[in-house]
């Protein structure tokens, strides 16, 4: 058998309190992960449409599209 003892002048309602809070954390941090994702994905399909001619004027290689397009939605989703 288990015993909780509380030696604070507590009622029990700050634990709710911060149950409460770490759920709305753990589901922000998802919300933001879909955000981040949904940023990422439509940068990669907007510059993979791009020719090689119209990704050298805005100064992105082909190669580095994957890393705009982290940088892009961290970024956005940190605002």
């Amino acid at each position: 058998m288990a015993f909780y003892t509380d030696t604070g002048k507590s009622t029990g309602l700050p634990i709710i309190g911060t149950v409460s809070r770490q759920m709305a954390q753990g589901i922000d941090r998802i919300r933001k992960g879909y955000a981040r994702r949904a940023i990422y994905n439509e940068t990669m399909y907007q510059l993979s449409g791009l020719t090689d001619r119209d990704l050298a004027d805005i100064g992105i290689s082909r190669a580095s599209i994957q890393q705009v397009a982290r940088d892009e939605a961290r970024k956005m989703v940190l605002k």
